[in-house]
């Protein structure tokens, strides 16, 4: 895993360290002829895991370079995503940011605290991203997010209550999204009607929810039968 990034506009996918983030560069772009320590300093990428971890939106100019930090990449299998089994506790995500990519923070048990509130661009938490953060106690998502993936926030046993009043635009939530959040107690949607759960993303129709009741959502999607469906709302 790594992070997706422009550079002066073209699509690249960056890699887990610093020194060869620098060479991608180096090869790539003329001009660049720096070294890591320099980009230690400017951009970060928080490939050091210092805390609090700091990943840099926006526009950054390196060399003349335009660099925006706009996701944090897939897994390619289920022990490299970027922050994994990591002793990270505190996380800044640019507001740049447009997707989460699957396994990304998954068993940060440390981490305390995710506020994506600044990150008006997200759309999607992907598989697994926060699964087994146990430490987590506290998520604040944006309104942009439109989907939560499978098992997104599984076993995050230190939640106590999942707010998604400001996610206007959330259309969808994986299978097992919260399952084993074992002390999870309410979870409050934005919009109310128009849920229907099913076995999958792929199918056509399921049975209608009213998710008026934090409560009642809460045990839907942590410990009934129901937290094994997925949820989807039809505007």
């Amino acid at each position: 895993g790594g992070f997706y990034a422009t550079v002066n506009g073209q699509p690249r996918t960056l890699f887990n360290s610093t020194e060869k983030f620098v060479n991608f560069l180096m090869e790539n772009y003329e001009g660049i002829d720096s070294d890591p320590n320099m980009f230690k300093q400017v951009f970060p990428m928080t490939f050091e895991l210092e805390n609090p971890v700091i990943i840099p939106g926006e526009q950054i100019f390196v060399e003349g370079n335009d660099i925006e930090v706009i996701g944090i990449d897939d897994a390619t299998s289920s022990n490299n995503g970027v922050f994994y089994n990591s002793e990270i506790t505190t996380i800044k995500l640019p507001s740049t940011l447009e997707f989460i990519g699957d396994y990304a923070f998954y068993n940060c048990s440390g981490l305390i605290e995710i506020d994506l509130s600044q990150c008006t661009s997200l759309t999607s938490i992907g598989e697994r991203a926060f699964q087994g953060c146990s430490g987590l106690t506290s998520i604040t998502l944006p309104s942009s997010l439109t989907s939560i993936g499978y098992s997104a926030f599984g076993g995050c046993s230190g939640l106590t209550e999942v707010d998604l009043s400001n996610c206007t635009s959330l259309t969808s939530i994986g299978n097992y999204a919260f399952q084993d959040c074992s002390n999870l107690e309410r979870i409050v949607f934005p919009n109310t009607t128009g849920w229907y759960c099913t076995r999958s993303s792929s199918d056509t129709t399921g049975t209608e929810m009213d998710m008026t009741d934090p409560e009642q959502n809460a045990e839907w999607l942590t410990t009934s039968i129901y937290r094994i469906y997925y949820f989807k709302r039809n505007a």
